[in-house]
């Protein structure tokens, strides 16, 4: 789960969640509520959206990125995982 409170704010992009109980929170128990928004994620038997509520800071204000498309995680992560996998 995402939840940026106390005015943080927060941009969800190209992430994969698979069965998670409300991915992305704006208000989040008692805090103050944080901001979010969200892009190219792949939401797979999750019980709601993310939440969004502007504006952010788009990353690309700092760096420049290029995105791995969200239904690809998973074999990523999975490429990536387990012993003698981390280059140093």
């Amino acid at each position: 789960m995402i939840a940026p409170t106390w005015n943080a704010g927060v941009v969800a992009e190209g992430n994969y969640f698979f069965s998670v109980n409300n991915p992305g929170r704006v208000i989040f128990e008692d805090n103050d509520p944080g901001r979010m928004t969200a892009r190219d994620n792949t939401l797979v038997d999750c019980n709601h959206e993310i939440e969004v509520s502007g504006p952010v800071i788009e990353p690309s204000t700092y760096y420049d990125y290029t995105l791995d498309r969200s239904m690809d995680v998973p074999a990523l992560v999975m490429a990536g995982a387990g012993v003698g996998k981390i280059d140093p």
